[in-house]
């Protein structure tokens, strides 16, 4: 079954798949042992990192399904690619320094 986005058009669900899996993924892996780290018990922490699961399985159906427009698919111009890429590598910089914090 392929999902339909919010005008009726069927759309591609990997990216969604590729996001939410490794969202849910990072999530669940993290977010506990994290948590605790910072003091929390874990079973206020298991249920919170289940609900920010769900927050990122949201967050990417919405973007990856519900708002695609599938006739706008097409070759990206090579800056555009690059600072995107840039951006995403400075966001994953940026998390591995908070799942550090902990640590500190």
């Amino acid at each position: 079954m392929r999902p339909r986005n919010r005008r009726g058009d069927l759309v591609d669900p990997v990216p969604f798949v590729v996001v939410a899996g490794l969202g849910v993924l990072l999530c669940i892996s993290f977010g506990p042992l994290y948590l605790d780290a910072l003091g929390v018990d874990f079973a206020v922490g298991v249920p919170l990192s289940i609900l920010v699961a769900a927050g990122v399985c949201v967050a990417a159906y919405y973007r990856f399904v519900w708002t695609i427009d599938p006739s706008l698919r097409g070759e990206r111009p090579v800056d555009a690619r690059f600072r995107r890429l840039w951006y995403g590598g400075l966001l994953l910089f940026a998390l591995f320094l908070l799942l550090l914090l902990p640590l500190v």
